[in-house]
Parts: structure tokens; C-alpha cells; sequence
């Protein structure tokens, strides 16, 4: 018996060792963190209850949302779901309250908080002012026709019609002093037909 158990765990580690990253929400491919990560297990817990499955995982992050989007709306900044781990990944800025009242609104749930540079508040706002001044932007030869939360926190994705000029980032950033832009050319955004 001895003999079988030893090669049968030293499968299973090669086995966990080699799976695949996560995909995000709606099948998106997970972005690694900054090297600040820290992993975190809920205080009084190790392992999820018996009967567990990812269906929990959305509902406790469904729950969580509330709190991250609004009382600590100038902490947190984005939250992936990694199903095959399974676990959350939270963006924010380090609060140790912010940590405490996750860990309250859902107890039972493997969470990685990572380092952020925006908040949600943040991005949110620049967000807002961006979609805003889209005429602006299109006097001046680039056609914005998406402007989204970056998945970690680190800048604002924009997404644009055509090619915009090179120096589009230099253009964002010097009109929107304190935040970061990551731009694509996306397309034409077609709406979907009934």
C-alpha cells in the first residue's frame, strides 16, 4: 500500500501544479496581479463547507457588491471570479477595515486581495467624464466608443472605431490628469438586433 500511495501524491501535485489560469467573467482571460498579492483564507475557516460549488462563489459575490461599490467605493476596485480554484480575486487599495467587513459579508469564501492603483470611485468618474467629452475626441480624429473599468485596477480601457493616433495615451492622460489609459481599436459597436 505504501508503495501506491508515495507516486499517487506525487502525481496529484504535478497534476495541480500544471492547471491552466482561470477565465474571468464571461469566459475573459484572468490578468495576473501585481507582486504585492496577498492570499488570504477567511479568518476562521480553511475549506468550504461540504455541498459548496461555484454557483456560492457568484452569490457571494453578488453579495459583496454592494459594499465594495458603495461604503468602500475609494477602496475597492474590480472582482474576478476564478471558478476553478475557486476563489475571488479582489483589486483594492489596502484598508484592513475593508478586508474585515469582506471577510463579514462573506465568511466562507477563499479570497485573494491584490494591490490596486484606482479605485472604483476613481475609474468610475474618469469613466463618466471620458463618455462625456466624446465629441471632443472625435474633433481631434479619435472615435471613442468604449470606456471600461480595467480588470486590476491599473488603468482605464478605451476602445476606439479606428486606429487612434499614436500618441493617444499621451492625449488621454495630459486631459485627464491622475489616471492611467489602456486603448484598443475595437470596431463598430453594432447594436444587437431584436
Amino acid at each position: 500500500m505504501r508503495r501506491v500511495v508515495l507516486p499517487v501524491l506525487l502525481l496529484v501535485a504535478v497534476v495541480s501544479c500544471a492547471r491552466p489560469e482561470a477565465a474571468g467573467i464571461g469566459g475573459q482571460e484572468m490578468t495576473t496581479g501585481p507582486a504585492t498579492t496577498t492570499y488570504s483564507e477567511p479568518p476562521d475557516t480553511t475549506s468550504y463547507p461540504p455541498g459548496f460549488n461555484n454557483e456560492d462563489l457568484h452569490k457571494a459575490a453578488e453579495a459583496l457588491k454592494p459594499l465594495l461599490e458603495g461604503e468602500f467605493a475609494t477602496t475597492y476596485s474590480r472582482l474576478t471570479v476564478r471558478d476553478n480554484v475557486p476563489m475571488l480575486v479582489i483589486y483594492r487599495k489596502p484598508n484592513p477595515r475593508f478586508e474585515a467587513e469582506v471577510w463579514k459579508t462573506a465568511p466562507n469564501v477563499r479570497i485573494d486581495f491584490r494591490d490596486a492603483r484606482y479605485s472604483y470611485a476613481e475609474l468610475s468618474e474618469h469613466q463618466r467624464r471620458l463618455m462625456n467629452d466624446i465629441e471632443h475626441w472625435k474633433t481631434r480624429g479619435i472615435t471613442i466608443n468604449s470606456a471600461g473599468l480595467g480588470q486590476d485596477g491599473s488603468a482605464l480601457d478605451v476602445g476606439t472605431e479606428t486606429d487612434p493616433p499614436k500618441d493617444v495615451v499621451r492625449q488621454l492622460e495630459a486631459h485627464y490628469p491622475g489616471m492611467s489609459f489602456k486603448v484598443e481599436r475595437i470596431g463598430e459597436i453594432v447594436p444587437a438586433t431584436r
